[in-house]
């Protein structure tokens, strides 16, 4: 009896060491992995998309991603231009990417980048070219449909000003809005003033024979009724009005439908340029106005405007192929560089000598070492950045993502 109790015991314990190396190598495996996914997915975006989250790789590229195509059937059905009409400029660089997308085109524009990698139906492959001729019949049809809306892509202003005659027009689409499967009517009539004063809008959703209405102004409005999803983790598509602003400045105001009311979410300053599908938007204040585009702020679903932190962007280089002036401090909101192609001598009279640090060279390499958007709080124009120039002599920088 004891001879069998210890052969039991030390089979128990045997098979408790097996199980104890097989665990190991189970975690071995599932922390290169991690590794893996912390090269391949963040690698290629990073530098690109501010604040990606870098600390939960796995969740990152696999549980996170969003469903969802801009056209659900665009590889077999023809797209109408009913539907076309409701897509903005970006919506529609995305809808025709779309196609390449679905066979695993790997996509060297960072925004393009950035929005399919986001998608878990993406499944980048080496032998995608890009082609026309890798598309099948009804994918040309739509790829050409979609192309010639997005050239043709421009705003149309309510009000010219000039003939101080009241105008109104509505604009009027059927579209699912809140992805329960049943399909929406959504109109916007537009309001022109006569006086120069601001233009008046009223969005109406009907959702079960039942009218849900919300009113505003905008001044300079355009008389489009854009739909996106901003945020395809929701269940809500949002739509927006755009307009000029008071002096051209031009902005957005984004909405959603919640069943039974209609939610201002926010309101932009700047045209929308591009979105990455999980609620980031960006303007084109968001970003610097040099070849190497920096983020220098942007607005998300559900929190608004967003500053990047500060470890997102120094450190970053900023080149541009102009002169520009380096000055000791960000305050004074002057123009510094030579926006009209004259040589910066004929503007030494606007500045004082004792505040120009340097002139840099045209195309010179200039370093970012801190940025201040605590100047202008809540302002996404003229946000001041400190650079180092490649003779390491520092100064601010001002009005380069925006301005009048």
């Amino acid at each position: 009896m004891n001879r069998k109790v210890t052969l039991l015991i030390l089979l128990l314990i045997i098979i408790s060491l097996i199980g104890c190396i097989s665990n190991k190598e189970t975690v071995t495996i599932k922390a290169k992995i991690k590794t893996d996914a912390t090269v391949s997915s963040d690698a290629n975006i990073k530098d690109n998309s501010p604040q990606i989250d870098i600390v939960s790789p796995v969740i990152e590229t696999t549980i996170n991603k969003t469903p969802g195509y801009i056209f659900q059937s665009s590889n077999k059905k023809i797209i109408s231009s009913d539907e076309l009409k409701t897509c903005d400029k970006f919506t529609l660089l995305l809808a025709k990417n779309e196609l390449f997308a679905r066979k695993g085109y790997k996509f060297k524009d960072s925004d393009l980048l950035e929005y399919f990698s986001n998608k878990s139906w993406y499944n980048p492959v080496d032998n995608v070219k890009g082609n026309l001729e890798e598309l099948g019949g009804v994918e040309k049809q739509n790829f050409n449909s979609i192309d010639k809306s997005y050239n043709s892509f421009k705003y149309s202003i309510l009000n010219d000003w000039t003939t101080h005659e009241k105008k109104e027009y509505t604009e009027s689409v059927e579209k699912d809005i809140n992805n329960d499967g049943v399909t929406e009517k959504i109109s916007c009539t537009f309001v022109s003033s006569t006086d120069n004063s601001s233009d008046d809008y009223t969005i109406t959703v009907n959702f079960k024979g039942t009218d849900y209405k919300i009113q505003g102004i905008e001044e300079n409005v355009n008389t489009e009724l854009f739909f996106a999803d901003f945020n395809a983790a929701d269940n809500s598509t949002e739509f927006y009005i755009t307009s000029q602003g008071p002096s051209d400045d031009p902005g957005a105001t984004i909405f959603s439908f919640t069943g039974d009311s209609i939610k201002k979410d926010m309101t932009l300053a700047g045209s929308i340029i591009s979105y990455d599908g999980k609620g980031r938007i960006y303007t084109d204040f968001s970003k610097t106005s040099d070849i190497n585009k920096i983020v220098l702020s942007y607005y998300e679903i559900g929190k608004g405007l967003v500053y990047p932190d500060k470890i997102y962007t120094i450190g970053k280089y900023l080149q541009y192929p102009l002169n520009y002036k380096l000055l000791k401090t960000e305050q004074g909101m002057s123009y510094i560089y030579d926006a009209d192609g004259k040589d910066y001598n004929a503007l030494s009279a606007l500045y004082n000598s004792s505040d120009i640090v340097k002139v840099t060279n045209v195309n010179e390499k200039l370093k970012i070492v801190d940025v201040d958007c605590n100047l202008m709080k809540d302002i996404v124009r003229n946000i001041p950045i400190k650079v180092e120039g490649e003779d390491g002599k520092t100064g601010w920088l001002m009005w380069l993502n925006g301005g009048d």
